[in-house]
């Protein structure tokens, strides 16, 4: 199983806030091949972000999808019986995804049609099924427009306090902010509308320095 304590998946007892509140059962499938990752999350987008730093490039996020629950408890049911019956098609996690985010179980080779076809089943069974995901992501950049705007301008002030040595490729803060802005145009969004224009213009040299 995954380590899902990042976001309190893992604890559903009834005095906890995290028993209560929609949970997820996720479906993250890999471009051209027929690989997935399955799992729970209270929060899908901060899952992704935490498998792989460019997560809309490394999963097809119009084949991939989501399993809304009432409870973490419910979630967790529905990933194990899911996970039960894919057994037989287990396969290693790429070597890119980060294990220390707890990505290197519960990868699947060659289930995307069955689980197509649960998906179907579940929805005739009253879940609310996202599928594709991408519209439910663009839903989630847009209720925290907000936070992305404040989370860039102060990685930004932390990079620019501390300017990188001449001849010296740009650290690990820069790459992460890089990599965090690129996932806008990626869904289809306007930097602008989410970031200040000092962003944008950091952003747009960046790229032009190590390449668009």
């Amino acid at each position: 199983m995954d380590a899902h304590s990042e976001d309190g998946s893992n604890d559903d007892r009834p005095w906890r806030p995290a028993a209560s509140g929609a949970c997820f059962v996720y479906v993250f499938a890999r471009p051209g091949e027929d690989l997935l990752k399955l799992g729970m999350s209270r929060d899908p987008l901060g899952r992704l972000q935490q498998l792989h730093p460019r997560w809309y490039e490394f999963f097809d996020l119009d084949a991939g999808w989501l399993v809304a629950t009432d409870r973490v408890r419910d979630a967790r049911r529905l990933e194990l019986r899911l996970a039960h019956a894919l057994a037989d098609h287990s396969a290693p996690s790429p070597l890119t995804v980060r294990a220390a985010a707890g990505g290197a179980t519960e990868w699947y080779r060659g289930a995307g049609g069955w689980l197509g076809r649960e998906a179907d089943s579940l929805v005739s069974l009253g879940y609310t099924v996202h599928r594709p995901l991408r519209p439910w992501l663009l839903g989630r950049f847009a209720d925290h427009a907000g936070r992305l705007f404040h989370w860039s301008e102060q990685l930004l002030e932390t990079i620019e306090s501390s300017p990188p040595v001449s001849g010296h490729p740009p650290g690990a803060l820069e790459w992460t902010l890089r990599h965090g802005l690129d996932a806008l145009p990626a869904m289809g969004l306007p930097l602008s509308a989410f970031v200040s224009p000092k962003v944008a213009t950091w952003h747009a040299a960046f790229c032009r320095r190590r390449g668009a």
